[in-house]
Protein backbone atom coordinates (compact mmCIF):
# COMPACT_ATOMS: atom_id res chain seq x y z
CA UNK A 1 0.00 0.00 0.00
CA UNK A 2 1.16 3.45 -0.60
CA UNK A 3 1.74 5.43 3.01
CA UNK A 4 4.78 7.38 1.88
CA UNK A 5 3.89 10.71 1.39
CA UNK A 6 4.27 14.40 3.19
CA UNK A 7 1.27 16.24 3.62
CA UNK A 8 1.15 19.87 6.02
CA UNK A 9 -2.35 20.30 7.68
CA UNK A 10 -3.87 24.31 6.79
CA UNK A 11 -2.67 26.84 9.45
CA UNK A 12 -6.59 27.34 10.19
CA UNK A 13 -7.26 23.67 10.69
CA UNK A 14 -3.89 23.65 13.19
CA UNK A 15 -5.75 27.04 14.82
CA UNK A 16 -8.69 25.02 15.34
CA UNK A 17 -7.42 22.16 17.13
CA UNK A 18 -5.39 24.11 19.41
CA UNK A 19 -7.97 24.44 21.71
CA UNK A 20 -8.27 20.80 22.98
CA UNK A 21 -4.67 19.24 21.97
CA UNK A 22 -1.82 18.44 20.16
CA UNK A 23 -2.04 20.01 16.63
CA UNK A 24 -1.75 16.83 13.70
CA UNK A 25 1.38 16.39 12.66
CA UNK A 26 2.70 15.86 8.87
CA UNK A 27 1.03 12.73 7.23
CA UNK A 28 2.42 9.90 7.92
CA UNK A 29 1.69 5.72 7.67
CA UNK A 30 -0.87 4.11 9.25
CA UNK A 31 0.81 1.63 11.96
CA UNK A 32 -0.98 -1.56 12.94
CA UNK A 33 -1.31 -1.31 16.93
CA UNK A 34 -2.41 -3.92 19.64
CA UNK A 35 -6.32 -3.87 19.11
CA UNK A 36 -8.50 -6.30 21.19
CA UNK A 37 -10.91 -7.95 18.71
CA UNK A 38 -13.88 -7.48 20.77
CA UNK A 39 -13.60 -3.50 21.52
CA UNK A 40 -13.78 -2.80 17.55
CA UNK A 41 -16.61 -0.66 17.59
CA UNK A 42 -18.64 2.09 14.47
CA UNK A 43 -19.75 5.52 15.15
CA UNK A 44 -22.03 8.37 13.30
CA UNK A 45 -23.90 11.25 12.35
CA UNK A 46 -26.97 11.25 9.97
CA UNK A 47 -25.40 9.56 6.61
CA UNK A 48 -21.93 8.87 8.76
CA UNK A 49 -24.41 6.93 11.32
CA UNK A 50 -26.24 5.14 8.24
CA UNK A 51 -22.72 4.31 6.81
CA UNK A 52 -21.85 3.29 10.26
CA UNK A 53 -25.03 0.42 10.15
CA UNK A 54 -23.45 -0.62 6.77
CA UNK A 55 -20.25 -1.17 8.28
CA UNK A 56 -22.15 -2.90 11.45
CA UNK A 57 -24.26 -5.08 9.76
CA UNK A 58 -21.57 -5.90 6.36
CA UNK A 59 -18.73 -6.73 8.86
CA UNK A 60 -20.81 -7.79 11.84
CA UNK A 61 -18.18 -10.32 12.78
CA UNK A 62 -15.54 -7.15 13.03
CA UNK A 63 -17.97 -4.72 14.88
CA UNK A 64 -18.98 -5.77 18.28
CA UNK A 65 -21.58 -2.72 18.22
CA UNK A 66 -22.62 1.05 16.91
CA UNK A 67 -23.39 4.41 18.28
CA UNK A 68 -25.55 6.07 15.50
CA UNK A 69 -26.78 9.59 15.92
CA UNK A 70 -29.57 10.47 13.44
CA UNK A 71 -29.07 7.77 10.98
CA UNK A 72 -31.22 5.85 8.63
CA UNK A 73 -31.98 1.54 8.35
CA UNK A 74 -29.65 -0.66 6.84
CA UNK A 75 -29.92 -0.50 3.07
CA UNK A 76 -33.12 1.74 3.30
CA UNK A 77 -32.19 4.13 -0.11
CA UNK A 78 -32.73 0.34 -2.27
CA UNK A 79 -29.85 2.55 -4.30
CA UNK A 80 -32.22 5.59 -4.79
CA UNK A 81 -31.76 9.13 -3.65
CA UNK A 82 -35.65 9.68 -3.99
CA UNK A 83 -36.32 6.83 -1.29
CA UNK A 84 -33.32 8.34 0.56
CA UNK A 85 -34.67 12.14 0.63
CA UNK A 86 -38.30 11.22 1.08
CA UNK A 87 -38.94 7.13 2.80
CA UNK A 88 -35.40 7.27 4.55
CA UNK A 89 -35.26 10.78 5.73
CA UNK A 90 -38.94 11.83 6.36
CA UNK A 91 -40.40 8.33 6.84
CA UNK A 92 -43.09 9.26 3.44
CA UNK A 93 -44.26 6.78 3.01
CA UNK A 94 -43.52 4.44 6.48
CA UNK A 95 -40.38 2.49 5.76
CA UNK A 96 -40.58 -1.36 5.61
CA UNK A 97 -38.45 -2.79 7.54
CA UNK A 98 -39.26 -6.55 6.63
CA UNK A 99 -38.06 -5.56 3.18
CA UNK A 100 -34.81 -4.75 4.62
CA UNK A 101 -34.71 -7.10 6.85
CA UNK A 102 -35.29 -10.03 3.82
CA UNK A 103 -32.59 -7.74 1.79
CA UNK A 104 -30.40 -8.05 4.87
CA UNK A 105 -30.78 -11.89 4.57
CA UNK A 106 -30.68 -12.39 0.77
CA UNK A 107 -27.07 -10.03 1.02
CA UNK A 108 -25.74 -12.87 3.69
CA UNK A 109 -26.74 -15.77 2.28
CA UNK A 110 -25.31 -14.26 -0.94
CA UNK A 111 -22.27 -14.01 0.93
CA UNK A 112 -22.41 -10.56 0.66
CA UNK A 113 -22.30 -9.38 3.89
CA UNK A 114 -21.38 -11.59 6.98
CA UNK A 115 -24.10 -13.31 8.92
CA UNK A 116 -26.45 -10.90 10.66
CA UNK A 117 -26.62 -14.02 13.50
CA UNK A 118 -23.29 -12.52 14.74
CA UNK A 119 -25.34 -8.86 15.57
CA UNK A 120 -27.29 -11.02 18.77
CA UNK A 121 -26.35 -9.49 21.80
CA UNK A 122 -24.39 -6.99 19.92
CA UNK A 123 -24.62 -3.50 22.12
CA UNK A 124 -26.13 -0.42 20.21
CA UNK A 125 -26.56 2.83 20.88
CA UNK A 126 -28.93 5.13 19.38
CA UNK A 127 -29.88 9.21 19.44
CA UNK A 128 -32.94 10.88 17.64
CA UNK A 129 -33.86 14.54 19.02
CA UNK A 130 -37.66 14.74 19.07
CA UNK A 131 -37.26 18.40 16.59
CA UNK A 132 -35.22 16.71 13.97
CA UNK A 133 -36.31 17.81 10.78
CA UNK A 134 -33.82 16.02 8.43
CA UNK A 135 -33.87 12.43 9.63
CA UNK A 136 -37.14 12.59 12.18
CA UNK A 137 -37.92 10.23 14.84
CA UNK A 138 -39.74 7.96 13.02
CA UNK A 139 -36.93 6.61 10.65
CA UNK A 140 -34.45 6.32 14.00
CA UNK A 141 -37.43 4.18 15.53
CA UNK A 142 -36.94 1.50 12.77
CA UNK A 143 -33.64 1.30 13.32
CA UNK A 144 -34.40 0.22 17.04
CA UNK A 145 -37.03 -2.22 15.00
CA UNK A 146 -34.32 -3.71 12.70
CA UNK A 147 -31.52 -4.07 15.59
CA UNK A 148 -33.90 -6.23 17.52
CA UNK A 149 -35.34 -7.85 14.82
CA UNK A 150 -31.49 -9.86 14.50
CA UNK A 151 -31.06 -9.87 18.23
CA UNK A 152 -28.87 -6.64 18.81
CA UNK A 153 -29.19 -5.00 22.31
CA UNK A 154 -30.40 -1.54 21.86
CA UNK A 155 -29.30 -0.44 25.44
CA UNK A 156 -29.73 3.12 25.05
CA UNK A 157 -31.92 5.19 22.62
CA UNK A 158 -31.79 8.84 23.67
CA UNK A 159 -35.37 9.63 21.91
CA UNK A 160 -36.33 12.58 24.39
CA UNK A 161 -34.56 15.90 23.93
CA UNK A 162 -35.60 18.85 22.44
CA UNK A 163 -32.99 18.61 19.84
CA UNK A 164 -32.21 19.09 16.25
CA UNK A 165 -30.84 17.18 13.69
CA UNK A 166 -26.38 16.74 14.79
CA UNK A 167 -24.12 15.15 16.57
CA UNK A 168 -24.41 16.07 20.53
CA UNK A 169 -21.62 16.12 22.37
CA UNK A 170 -20.57 18.46 25.73
CA UNK A 171 -17.87 20.28 23.05
CA UNK A 172 -20.58 21.03 20.40
CA UNK A 173 -20.97 25.16 19.33
CA UNK A 174 -24.77 24.85 18.86
CA UNK A 175 -27.68 24.79 21.33
CA UNK A 176 -29.97 21.44 21.04
CA UNK A 177 -32.57 22.91 19.27
CA UNK A 178 -30.58 24.63 16.59
CA UNK A 179 -30.02 23.50 12.61
CA UNK A 180 -26.76 24.91 11.54
CA UNK A 181 -23.54 24.31 10.07
CA UNK A 182 -21.02 22.54 12.07
CA UNK A 183 -24.40 20.42 13.44
CA UNK A 184 -22.60 19.62 16.57
CA UNK A 185 -25.13 20.24 19.00
CA UNK A 186 -25.13 20.50 23.54
CA UNK A 187 -27.89 19.43 25.07
CA UNK A 188 -28.57 19.37 28.67
CA UNK A 189 -30.39 16.91 31.61
CA UNK A 190 -31.11 17.89 34.74
CA UNK A 191 -29.94 21.82 34.25
CA UNK A 192 -26.30 20.58 33.99
CA UNK A 193 -24.00 19.13 30.34
CA UNK A 194 -24.93 16.07 28.70
CA UNK A 195 -22.57 13.53 27.79
CA UNK A 196 -23.68 11.34 25.34
CA UNK A 197 -20.47 9.68 24.63
CA UNK A 198 -19.89 8.67 27.98
CA UNK A 199 -22.98 6.76 27.82
CA UNK A 200 -22.50 3.67 25.22
CA UNK A 201 -18.31 4.38 25.82
CA UNK A 202 -18.94 3.23 29.41
CA UNK A 203 -21.34 0.44 28.47
CA UNK A 204 -18.71 -1.10 25.75
CA UNK A 205 -15.59 -0.95 27.85
CA UNK A 206 -16.93 -0.75 31.39
CA UNK A 207 -15.77 1.98 34.06
CA UNK A 208 -14.34 4.47 32.48
CA UNK A 209 -11.21 6.34 33.63
CA UNK A 210 -12.04 10.14 34.18
CA UNK A 211 -11.90 11.74 30.78
CA UNK A 212 -8.50 14.17 30.11
CA UNK A 213 -10.13 17.82 30.54
CA UNK A 214 -6.86 19.52 29.95
CA UNK A 215 -4.25 19.15 26.85
CA UNK A 216 -4.62 15.86 24.77
CA UNK A 217 -1.15 13.61 25.62
CA UNK A 218 -2.10 11.04 22.72
CA UNK A 219 -1.48 12.46 19.04
CA UNK A 220 -3.10 12.96 16.07
CA UNK A 221 -2.37 11.63 12.75
CA UNK A 222 -3.42 12.75 9.15
CA UNK A 223 -3.33 9.43 6.74
CA UNK A 224 -2.92 8.94 2.87
CA UNK A 225 -6.35 7.12 2.53
CA UNK A 226 -5.44 6.75 -1.17
CA UNK A 227 -4.00 3.39 0.07
CA UNK A 228 -6.39 1.26 0.99
CA UNK A 229 -9.15 2.23 -2.12
CA UNK A 230 -9.65 0.27 -4.59
CA UNK A 231 -7.71 1.35 -7.42
CA UNK A 232 -5.61 3.53 -5.07
CA UNK A 233 -7.62 6.98 -5.77
CA UNK A 234 -9.72 7.75 -3.35
CA UNK A 235 -11.63 10.84 -4.83
CA UNK A 236 -12.72 8.23 -6.96
CA UNK A 237 -14.77 6.60 -4.68
CA UNK A 238 -16.09 10.00 -3.00
CA UNK A 239 -13.61 9.83 -0.33
CA UNK A 240 -11.33 13.41 0.24
CA UNK A 241 -7.08 12.14 0.22
CA UNK A 242 -6.63 12.40 3.73
CA UNK A 243 -8.22 10.85 7.34
CA UNK A 244 -7.14 11.34 10.84
CA UNK A 245 -6.58 9.17 13.76
CA UNK A 246 -5.97 9.90 17.02
CA UNK A 247 -3.33 7.65 19.27
CA UNK A 248 -3.17 7.55 23.02
CA UNK A 249 -0.10 7.22 24.54
CA UNK A 250 -0.45 3.85 25.44
CA UNK A 251 -1.41 2.75 22.24
CA UNK A 252 1.77 4.10 20.68
CA UNK A 253 3.76 1.83 23.49
CA UNK A 254 1.79 -1.33 22.91
CA UNK A 255 -0.85 -1.59 24.88
CA UNK A 256 -3.87 -3.48 23.82
CA UNK A 257 -6.34 -1.07 22.81
CA UNK A 258 -9.98 -0.11 21.63
CA UNK A 259 -10.94 1.01 18.36
CA UNK A 260 -13.99 3.17 17.22
CA UNK A 261 -14.58 3.76 13.98
CA UNK A 262 -15.86 7.74 13.69
CA UNK A 263 -17.97 8.92 10.71
CA UNK A 264 -18.75 12.44 10.22
CA UNK A 265 -22.16 13.46 8.45
CA UNK A 266 -23.03 15.04 5.61
CA UNK A 267 -21.83 18.65 5.82
CA UNK A 268 -19.38 17.95 8.16
CA UNK A 269 -16.44 16.27 6.34
CA UNK A 270 -12.56 18.55 6.93
CA UNK A 271 -13.58 20.37 3.54
CA UNK A 272 -16.84 21.77 4.95
CA UNK A 273 -15.94 22.37 8.44
CA UNK A 274 -12.18 21.89 9.15
CA UNK A 275 -11.59 19.56 12.27
CA UNK A 276 -14.51 20.91 14.10
CA UNK A 277 -16.15 17.22 14.08
CA UNK A 278 -12.77 15.76 14.65
CA UNK A 279 -12.18 18.24 17.87
CA UNK A 280 -15.70 18.59 19.63
CA UNK A 281 -16.92 15.01 19.05
CA UNK A 282 -16.00 14.48 22.28
CA UNK A 283 -14.11 11.33 21.68
CA UNK A 284 -10.63 12.23 22.39
CA UNK A 285 -11.08 13.57 25.78
CA UNK A 286 -12.25 9.97 26.90
CA UNK A 287 -10.10 7.75 24.32
CA UNK A 288 -6.88 10.18 25.63
CA UNK A 289 -7.40 8.29 29.06
CA UNK A 290 -9.06 4.81 28.09
CA UNK A 291 -6.70 3.47 25.97
CA UNK A 292 -8.68 4.04 22.80
CA UNK A 293 -8.13 4.83 18.91
CA UNK A 294 -9.79 6.56 17.10
CA UNK A 295 -10.61 6.55 13.46
CA UNK A 296 -12.08 9.77 11.28
CA UNK A 297 -12.23 8.24 7.81
CA UNK A 298 -13.25 11.92 5.45
CA UNK A 299 -15.61 12.06 2.70
CA UNK A 300 -15.11 14.72 -0.47
CA UNK A 301 -17.46 15.81 -2.55
CA UNK A 302 -17.64 14.11 -6.27
CA UNK A 303 -19.92 14.85 -9.64
CA UNK A 304 -22.45 12.69 -8.30
CA UNK A 305 -22.27 14.33 -4.80
CA UNK A 306 -20.90 17.53 -5.76
CA UNK A 307 -21.30 19.43 -2.78
CA UNK A 308 -22.15 17.77 0.72
CA UNK A 309 -19.71 15.19 0.69
CA UNK A 310 -22.21 12.37 2.37
CA UNK A 311 -21.20 8.93 2.69
CA UNK A 312 -22.67 6.75 -0.23
CA UNK A 313 -25.60 5.31 1.54
CA UNK A 314 -27.92 5.66 -1.41
CA UNK A 315 -25.80 4.09 -4.43
CA UNK A 316 -23.92 7.50 -5.56
CA UNK A 317 -20.71 5.78 -7.57
CA UNK A 318 -22.45 4.96 -10.77
CA UNK A 319 -20.35 1.39 -10.57
CA UNK A 320 -21.43 0.40 -7.48
CA UNK A 321 -24.93 -0.37 -8.93
CA UNK A 322 -26.66 -1.26 -5.32
CA UNK A 323 -23.68 -3.09 -3.27
CA UNK A 324 -22.82 0.28 -1.50
CA UNK A 325 -24.08 -1.23 1.27
CA UNK A 326 -22.36 -4.47 1.05
CA UNK A 327 -19.05 -5.70 1.49
CA UNK A 328 -18.26 -4.82 -2.48
CA UNK A 329 -19.27 -1.37 -1.77
CA UNK A 330 -15.96 0.62 -3.00
CA UNK A 331 -16.45 2.98 0.28
CA UNK A 332 -17.00 -0.23 2.32
CA UNK A 333 -14.00 -1.79 1.10
CA UNK A 334 -11.78 1.47 1.77
CA UNK A 335 -12.96 1.80 5.41
CA UNK A 336 -12.61 -1.74 6.23
CA UNK A 337 -9.13 -1.60 4.61
CA UNK A 338 -8.32 0.91 7.56
CA UNK A 339 -9.30 -0.97 10.01
CA UNK A 340 -7.53 -3.92 9.23
CA UNK A 341 -4.67 -1.91 8.40
CA UNK A 342 -4.61 -0.38 12.41
CA UNK A 343 -6.47 -3.59 13.66
CA UNK A 344 -3.64 -6.50 11.90
CA UNK A 345 -4.97 -9.91 11.87
CA UNK A 346 -6.37 -10.16 15.18
CA UNK A 347 -9.66 -8.64 13.71
CA UNK A 348 -9.97 -10.82 11.27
Amino acid sequence: MRNSYRHTVPLLMLGLWAAVGPAPVRAQALHTYTIASSHIYVAGISSGATMAMQLHVAYSHVFKGAALYAGQPYSCAQGSSVINLSTCSQNIPPVDVELLEKTTSAYAAQGQIDSPSNLEDQPVYLWSGRLDTVVVQGVTNVVEAYYKHFGATVFHYDNQFPAEHGWESPYGPLACGLLFTPFLIHCEQHHSPYDSQEVWLSKWFGSLTPKNTGPLQGSMYVFDQNGYAPGGVAAQVGMDRYGYLFVPQGCASGAACGLIVALHGCLQDVGHIGLQFIMNAGLNQWADTNNIIIVYPQTASLITNPTAGCWDIWGYLPEEDRQYATQSGPQMQTLFNIVKRVGGDTIL
